[in-house]
């Protein structure tokens, strides 16, 4: 097996292959990268009802169309040849690759911005984000850590932990437990050798640099010093041993043992060297690692010593070692956004570890037990420069913000507020977990009201029988208000006191407060609880901004609890231990370009968060560009079917130069260069839609449609009826099949669809709020003046080589003047609706359609005997993607059909309860 540089020890071993191929981690990575997560994207489903509606549109052409060629005795062979030329234009070959080219613009931007990407489809998922959770070291902060000092215990009788050492030389030889509290600095990590440097976790790089120690391989010292030694022959057959040894002090004398040792420096008193003879690697479900040492030449002296989490720690080591400021002095630092790590020791029994063999098949539940503690290290983790920028442009855009971390609750709390996650005048509840089960105080606070109350009737027994309880506390302490454990509303632990009874009033009116959540009490919840009130966790889920001490795996499953309530979610990590929420959520961005990361949709080579938003400006763009391509696309498709069947009238059609010069030199030059608007500047509150069937969507696109026929039918009768118009005559009278080259009506149809062609594409060509305007798009201004130029150069100055390149007819200069005209009308009938008219009617259907949907249901439930939403789960004000997921904020599941919301607190109540929360939910950074 290859490590890469790393020194390692070559010892003959047996190994049993357990998996293969697609089985292995790194597998499983290449497997999620070439079989991505299919993406649920509403656009990409509508898309292709819409291309099934036009094909419906089209085989309504196809048949009228036979009907009326049919009449005029056209034969069976060129009636089928019409129909398969509806069939393109009515369904344009071009439509998706114009609507990847807004994705392949959007990618290229984003490259140009050191941000890639395996998934470009994903790029128009990210402009519906309305939740962004970030981990915490290396994402929000910077990703190297500074280490403060030590805070270890004193030696006198209180025992209790001192002030902060910051120079090891200060901490004592040996505490009164016979442990080295710079044995475990110097120890207790995973680091490895690579070109005589140490490699590994930065933060126990730190821990060594700040020991004074240097970790060195002595194997290959002794090999080559001694190689004929029985040392070195037999070496293969001990375990790998990892040698230490402080700065500036000469490797020792060579001895009789193939340990590893470490060297002592003179200014201090001389301490052995010592030789690490295991490691149990760091676990993110036990929050810890340790390692077996012992000193060397002292094969007696074995040592075991651990690192991890101060929750982790403190309920391994044995009470009487841990000091009484244990807490104290933990909050003060995390509250203050130090991350703080615990040390802890023992000696193991010498009689069963007195050589190596016996520590090699030592459990790690036999050395991390029965501990006595040793001291806190305190790290700084500085917040990076842009964060608060960043996070303060997605506040104002309204994305809810979640941090999502591995440390310290304290700590993360801290960081969000310094970074602006949270604001400053937002209060923020910490979860714990208390062994009193009587800690239900909304009864004599007033916290539950009398709605509130009939809601969570079953909780209230789900409660009583659980063997824990969660509470919520201020995470600053001493303000004297919690959280009710059934609606999360604050309460006054003290009822008499009036000032902080109104505080708690004041903050359940305004609801600037949030949740802190810990990963035990997730993993509580919504793992080992699932009798825990459904209603309840999502309230949680709504408060949280920030879920502190969660595993890789708990990540990942607070991203799919968020999707679950209808947030389309990003994540944006640095770390390994990110990649299954990566992987997850809608949208991850990965700020690592470590191998992990390939799994990610997005990586970005620039080590800060700026990416996210602009990741986010580039999805709105690209949804906003795909929309009005879209749009355009149909429009153009409607407008040449238009034409086509006034012309199949008269059994003429287009001809061949007619058609390549609207698809060629029209339609794909306006398609591609609309794509190439960039984003807007800023974000705005409002997402963009990603529904091409919504009322506001359909409106505007029925609306175009219905006015660029009118207008063309009738230029169609306003032809007829001019004295000089000459009706189609088939060139072979004997042949029915024969067309006519040119004629009167198809020359103005087809010059008068040309400038419906431009002006569609000027109108459905959106700017602001989420693309810069059409105007700063210099090469699709160019590319529109000069179309227009040409098509009205060739309007009202015919050339002749032109009209007989495009078989057109030459008219009389007021008709020429009169075509121009009714251009120049419909484009201004199509911008003022687009812009005025049908943005004011869309709602107004929206309402109508809506309450036609709720009579109908209302007749159908009576016809069943049911009643008026009966079942629960509909009613007309309530949106429809919350009928598609079947979920109701409030309503628990087992309660839908007796306890309905909607007829408890009658329909209009029931809807301003709704609408507000739901307004809550799409900008929830706004609570804090």
């Amino acid at each position: 097996m290859g490590t890469a540089g790393t020194a390692t020890h070559a010892v003959a071993a047996t190994a049993m292959v357990l998996r293969t191929g697609f089985n292995t981690t790194k597998g499983m990575l290449v497997r999620s990268i070439l079989f991505p997560k299919p993406t649920s994207f509403k656009f990409y489903r509508d898309a292709f009802r819409f291309v099934g509606v036009l094909a419906i549109v089209a085989l309504i052409g196809f048949i009228i169309n036979t009907i009326n060629l049919h009449r005029l005795g056209v034969s069976a062979s060129r009636i089928v040849q019409r129909a398969f030329d509806l069939i393109t234009v009515v369904i344009p070959p071009a439509l998706p690759a114009c609507m990847s080219i807004g994705i392949a613009f959007a990618a290229s931007r984003l490259r140009k911005q050191s941000i890639f990407t395996i998934s470009p489809s994903r790029i128009n998922v990210a402009s519906k984000v309305a939740a962004v959770c970030f981990d915490k070291t290396g994402t929000l902060t910077e990703d190297g850590l500074d280490l403060l000092g030590a805070c270890i215990l004193g030696k006198n009788s209180e025992h209790k932990l001192q002030e902060l050492v910051t120079c090891v030389e200060d901490i004592p030889e040996e505490s009164d437990n016979c442990l080295s509290v710079v044995h475990a600095l110097a120890t207790c990590h995973s680091l490895s050798i690579v070109d005589k440097a140490p490699v590994g976790d930065p933060l126990e790089i730190k821990m060594l640099e700040f020991s004074k120690w240097t970790i060195d391989d002595y194997d290959c010292y002794f090999a080559s010093e001694k190689a004929d030694s029985a040392e070195a022959k037999t070496a293969a057959a001990k375990p790998t041993l990892v040698a230490y040894r402080q700065n500036g002090f000469a490797k020792p004398e060579v001895r009789e043992s193939a340990d590893s040792v470490v060297g002592v420096s003179a200014a201090r008193p001389i301490r052995k060297p010592v030789c690490v003879l295991k490691v149990f690697e760091f676990s993110s479900d036990l929050r810890r690692s340790s390692v077996v040492i012992r000193e060397f030449d002292d094969h007696d002296g074995i040592c075991a010593y651990v690192k991890g989490a101060p929750e982790a720690i403190k309920y391994i080591c044995r009470p009487e070692t841990v000091p009484a400021n244990y807490d104290s002095v933990l909050d003060n630092f995390t509250q203050t956004g130090r991350r703080v790590i615990a040390l802890a020791g023992k000696q193991l029994s010498r009689a069963s570890h007195s050589d190596t063999n016996s520590v090699a098949g030592i459990e790690r539940t036999s050395v991390e037990s029965q501990l006595c503690f040793l001291g806190f290290l305190v790290f700084e983790n500085r917040v990076k420069t842009e964060t608060k920028a960043v996070l303060n442009e997605l506040r104002s855009a309204r994305i809810r913000m979640i941090m999502c971390t591995g440390d310290n609750a304290l700590t993360a709390v801290s960081i969000a507020r310094e970074c602006h996650l949270v604001s400053a005048e937002t209060r923020v509840f910490v979860s714990h977990f208390s062994s009193q089960p009587n800690s239900i105080r909304a009864s004599s606070s007033g916290a539950l009201s009398e709605k509130d109350s009939g809601i969570f009737k079953s909780s209230t027994m789900q409660l009583a029988d659980m063997p824990k309880v969660v509470c919520w506390r201020d995470a600053l302490g001493g303000s004297g208000i919690e959280l009710d454990q059934l609606t999360l509303k604050p309460f006054a632990t003290d009822p008499l006191n009036p000032m902080t009874v109104q505080s708690a009033a004041d903050m359940a009116r305004s609801g600037r407060y949030c949740v802190a959540i810990t990963g035990d009490v997730f993993a509580y919840l919504f793992k080992q609880c699932p009798e825990y009130s459904s209603d309840i966790c999502k309230h949680i889920l709504m408060r949280g901004a920030v879920y502190a001490r969660m595993s890789p795996e708990q990540k990942a499953d607070l991203i799919k609890l968020l999707q679950e309530l209808g947030y389309t979610t990003c994540f944006c990590g640095d770390g390994a231990n990110d990649c299954a929420a990566l992987k997850t959520a809608d949208v991850g961005i990965s700020l690592s370009e470590a191998e992990a990361s390939v799994a990610a949709p997005f990586t970005s080579h620039t080590r800060n968060i700026g990416c996210v938003v602009e990741l986010l400006k580039e999805g709105r763009c690209s949804i906003a560009t795909s929309f009005g391509c879209f749009k355009f696309m149909a429009l153009y498709s409607m407008i040449q079917f238009t034409s086509c069947c006034l012309l199949y009238v008269y059994n003429v059609n287009f001809s061949n130069g007619q058609y390549l010069f609207i698809d060629l030199f029209t339609i794909l030059p306006i398609a591609v260069c609309m794509d190439r608007s960039k984003p807007y500047s800023r974000l705005v509150p409002k997402r963009p839609s990603a529904s091409l069937t919504s009322k506001k969507v359909l409106t505007s696109l029925l609306g175009n449609v219905a006015l660029v026929i009118a207008f063309q039918v009738a230029l169609f009768f306003i032809a007829e009826a001019q004295p000089w118009y000459r009706k189609p005559q088939p060139e072979d009278p004997s042949d029915p099949d024969s067309v006519p080259n040119k004629c009167d009506l198809s020359t103005a149809i087809f010059l008068f669809s040309l400038f419906q062609y431009l002006f569609t594409g000027i109108v459905f060509n959106i700017g602001p709020p989420y693309r810069e305007p059409a105007f700063r798009n210099y090469i699709y201004l160019a590319v529109v003046v000069l179309l227009i130029a040409f098509d009205m150069w060739m309007l009202l100055a015919p050339v002749k080589g032109f009209y007989s390149l495009f078989n057109l007819e030459h008219t009389t200069v007021g008709w020429r003047f009169l075509i121009l005209g009714m251009a120049a009308a419909n484009f201004v009938a199509c911008y003022l609706c687009e812009k005025f008219v049908f943005p004011r009617i869309a709602m107004p259907l929206a309402k109508v359609f809506r309450l036609a949907k709720w009579l109908l249901w209302s007749i159908y439930s009576r016809a069943r005997g049911t009643g008026i939403g009966g079942s629960g789960l509909y009613s007309p004000f309530r949106p429809a993607a919350s009928i598609e997921r079947g979920e109701n904020i409030y309503q628990a599941e087992d309660t839908r059909q007796s306890t309905g919301l909607w007829s408890r607190l009658g329909y209009h109540r029931g809807r301003k309860e709704y609408k507000v929360l739901l307004d809550k939910m799409a900008g929830g950074s706004s609570w804090y």
